[in-house]
């Protein structure tokens, strides 16, 4: 342990303070630009949302409503080709 032990002159005194100074600074600054980054992320989270709409929601597949329009396509599809297959054996 003697490299503690040893005395510091005042000129590398004054040089360590100075780095201190100079790094406590740059901690001072990254830490400004941390506080704006978060302060900008949770003003952007609040504006998206009060933006928010009842229809950005998904539809649940198991709502009936959905499943009733499914219901009715499946229909309009399965008579479309039914249709078709009756003209097509028609024709020959």
């Amino acid at each position: 342990m003697a490299f503690f032990d040893q005395n510091i002159s005042p000129e590398e005194q004054k040089s360590l303070e100075e780095e201190n100074r100079e790094l406590n600074t740059e901690i001072q600054e990254v830490n400004e630009e941390l506080d704006v980054n978060r302060k900008n992320r949770e003003e952007y989270e609040d504006l998206m949302e009060k933006s928010k709409t009842n229809l950005d929601t998904y539809y649940d597949k198991n709502n009936v409503v959905v499943k009733l329009i499914l219901f009715l396509l499946f229909v309009f599809i399965a008579c479309g080709l039914v249709y078709y297959l009756l003209l097509y054996l028609r024709a020959k």
